[in-house]
């Protein structure tokens, strides 16, 4: 690793690990890759993470040590080929996530289409690392999740501009 220009860490979980009848309630990675991590981050080297998981983990601290996660879920058997080339900038990373990734365990569930209960944040403190007295909020953390649902970075920026519906209601 110290004689690497950049590091690709491919860590995760075993694919029996994910899956029917394979719940966990951890949802972290093992000790041991999170150790692994925090030794690679000493060489001041820029990381990637390679992710092999088939469901949302708690990534708040590899999130914090990596310049990169990729999120591969569980490929096939071109999956090499595939991973390769993005990582390379021969494809761009254009996925969005089909889940959200909480920031702790605590967080779940955790929606994107469902507003909490009882007394919500106020709207300026949504998406915000804040508390606000007798509302809705977690006392120890964040509210909002590490990754929302449909998150997703590439090698570009997109912009819509002057979108128009083309019906008030489509069938």
């Amino acid at each position: 690793a110290n004689q690497a220009d950049v590091i690709i860490a491919a860590l995760g979980e075993a694919s029996e690990s994910s899956g029917e009848a394979s719940s966990m309630v951890n949802l972290e990675l093992r000790q041991s890759q999170k150790d692994l991590l925090r030794e690679l981050k000493k060489t001041g080297k820029p990381i990637v993470i390679v992710l092999f998981t088939g469901r949302p983990l708690v990534l708040t601290e590899e999130s914090q040590l990596a310049d990169a996660i990729l999120n591969v879920w569980f490929p096939g058997s071109m999956a090499g080929y595939a991973i390769s080339d993005v990582l390379y900038g021969k494809v761009n990373p254009s996925a969005k996530l089909p889940m959200t990734f909480p920031r702790s365990v605590g967080q779940v569930p955790l929606y994107y289409n469902s507003k909490n209960t009882g007394r919500p944040l106020s709207q300026e403190n949504t998406d915000k690392c804040t508390f606000e007295k007798f509302r809705s909020n977690y006392l120890d953390g964040c509210n909002t999740p590490l990754y929302p649902f449909g998150y997703g970075l590439s090698y570009t920026t997109f912009a819509y501009q002057n979108a128009k519906l083309s019906a008030l209601k489509i069938g």
